[in-house]
């Protein structure tokens, strides 16, 4: 009898080991959401390809004018910042088709216009950036509750410089960084108590960001990323047509420019080519940084320093190539193997509007198209705004 039972329980132990490695196998949900008129589209992703299809959905109503993007990690809540509304609406995402639901109570005020959002990576904290492009501009912070719906921490908000537009929090959640965009931008740098969410200013900030050499100041920042070590920060500084960068302190938050910031994307103030680049994403575990110019149409490609952060051009893309034409977001996904950004059904920046999504070559860099893109997108309602790609 005694070795029936020890029969049993090696085949149960067998058992729940192979169902195990079968659940540790199973490739998990990656979902894509778009921005576009008073709503979100949300999109199924096929985590080898890249391609893209409508979850089915439909558009899920947001507040007046949502503008940016973010989710938490593991992708389980999207929060959507509302310029027209000033205001912050939160959803819970379905983990098996990506539909959202709005958490009770969602939207949340701010008071001011919500430029920006980001989430701390325990999921505790929404971080919303509030921008009159005036003094006393800010940084929301609310705690997420256990029934998903946001409150605002204790000392909240906290004072920035003028015209908080972009932000992104630390993958080590000790730190928050802000991209302030006027004539002489700022990064604000703030250290994020881990237990109540409040916000304190690191030693230095803000910190100034510097033009090229030989072009007249103002740099205007409209986007600001960090590499997925956390030890080096950039923002793309729109109105100098250049990149900063930044390294970034682990033990006290404060940054230092990494010699030879600010990289020039295009010639300053081009007159042909202005405000470009307006956004920056990572590829290949931080082996490459893109600047998408919607100025332009085109993106361009930086190989960066495993050391220091620096940047070192490797080229631009043809003008709208593969669909790519004005969209102000580029993203990639958290492999960094694809970038997904908006752009239009015809690959010569014409017809109706489309998700363009390009698969990065982890050797050079180089993008190219995934088989099927653009994507036309089949329920647009007005302009679309801006993309995240949410995974597990």
């Amino acid at each position: 009898m005694r070795a029936y039972r020890w029969v049993f329980v090696v085949c149960f132990v067998t058992i729940l080991i192979s169902v195990n490695l079968v659940w540790a196998t199973e490739p998990q949900p990656h979902f894509l959401y778009v921005l576009e008129g008073n709503g979100v589209s949300g999109w199924n992703i096929n985590s080898t390809t890249g391609a893209v299809a409508p979850n089915g959905q439909g558009l899920v109503k947001a507040g007046t004018n949502p503008y940016r993007v973010a989710s938490d990690v593991g992708g389980y809540r999207l929060y959507v910042a509302n310029v027209g509304s000033n205001d912050v609406s939160a959803y819970f995402i379905n983990r098996s088709n990506g539909n959202l639901t709005q958490v009770p109570g969602s939207p949340f005020a701010i008071g001011r216009t919500a430029t920006a959002v980001a989430v701390h990576p325990s999921g505790h904290f929404v971080f919303v950036t509030g921008a009159n492009d005036a003094p006393g501009d800010y940084v929301a912070v609310f705690k997420v509750e256990s029934n998903g719906s946001l409150s605002p921490v204790l000392g909240s908000p906290f004072t920035t410089q003028i015209n908080p537009v972009a932000l992104v929090a630390d993958p080590g959640g000790h730190y928050l960084f802000v991209a302030d965009s006027s004539s002489t931008g700022y990064i604000d740098a703030f250290h994020v108590d881990m237990t109540s969410g409040a916000l304190t200013p690191v030693p230095g900030s803000p910190f100034p960001l510097t033009t090229p050499a030989g072009c007249p100041g103002g740099t205007f920042p409209e986007d600001i990323i960090e590499n997925p070590a956390g030890t080096t920060l950039y923002t793309a500084d729109a109105f100098d047509n250049a990149v900063s960068a930044f390294n970034v302190s682990e033990t006290t938050g404060t940054l230092d420019q990494v010699t030879g910031s600010a990289f020039p994307d295009y010639t300053c103030l081009n007159p042909d080519i202005a405000f470009d680049p307006d956004t920056l994403a990572i590829g290949a575990r931080g082996k490459f940084l893109y600047a998408g110019n919607g100025g332009a149409q085109t993106v361009s490609l930086y190989d960066v320093n495993s050391g220091n952060g620096a940047l070192t051009m490797v080229g631009k893309s043809p003008v709208c190539y593969g669909g790519v034409s004005s969209g102000p977001i580029l993203r990639s996904d958290p492999s960094g193997s694809f970038l997904f950004t908006t752009g239009t059904s015809w690959t010569n920046c014409q017809g109706n509007p489309a998700i363009v999504v390009l698969k990065i070559n982890p050797s050079n860099g180089h993008a190219a198209p995934v088989p099927g893109s653009p994507f036309p997108d089949p329920n647009p309602a007005g302009s679309v705004s801006g993309a995240l790609v949410v995974t597990q």
